[in-house]
């Protein structure tokens, strides 16, 4: 029953969150409350999925709720400008 997950959350499909913000609110299924509606008799597999978008949300903005289930950490991807990245050697033309 969790196999129909990528399909039930496609854009257009019931279960779309497209235009759903996680960082107004958290993604929940209407069986608890949320606004998402679950797969019928898979539930569990909603719940998991909707949790892995706001992991992945929060991680994403810098929201320390980074736990050891999900692994899910905030990585500062960006150097400052002052510090650019060291030119690249060409070993091969000074042969």
């Amino acid at each position: 029953m969790g196999s129909k997950a990528a399909d039930w959350f496609k854009k257009g499909n019931k279960g779309d969150i497209t235009g759903m913000n996680p960082g107004e609110a958290a993604l929940t299924v209407s069986k608890d409350g949320g606004k998402v509606d679950a797969i019928t008799a898979s539930t569990i597999t909603s719940r998991a999925f909707l949790n892995a978008v706001n992991a992945a949300y929060a991680a994403y903005a810098g929201q320390e709720t980074a736990d050891g289930t999900t692994g899910a950490t905030q990585k500062n991807v960006e150097q400052p400008a002052d510090s650019a990245a060291p030119a690249a050697v060409d070993t091969l033309s000074a042969k």
